[in-house]
C-alpha cells in the first residue's frame, strides 16, 4: 500500500506490452520512466511525456533521470 517514490516500467511484463501498472502509478502520481526494448511507437500517446530508455539500458542514464524526476 506504500506509494513508491518513482518507478521504473518495463512494458512487456509477460505476453507483449502492457501498461496496466504505468497507469496505476499515473493514478497515483507517482514519477515513472519506462526501461524498453520496444520503440516509441509501442507506447501510447497519452504517455508521451513519459521518458524512455531503451534497453540495454545504461545504469548511469537510469539514475540521471531518476534522480531528475525526485528532484522536481
Amino acid at each position: 500500500n506504500a506509494r513508491p517514490d518513482a518507478a521504473l516500467v518495463d512494458l512487456n511484463l509477460g505476453e507483449g506490452p502492457d501498461l496496466t501498472v504505468a497507469q496505476a502509478l499515473r493514478g497515483r502520481n507517482v514519477p515513472f520512466l519506462f526501461v524498453t526494448g520496444y520503440g516509441a511507437s509501442a507506447i501510447p500517446e497519452t504517455f508521451a511525456d513519459i521518458p524512455r530508455i531503451e534497453k540495454p539500458a545504461i545504469s548511469g542514464r537510469v539514475v540521471q533521470l531518476l534522480r531528475r524526476m525526485l528532484d522536481g
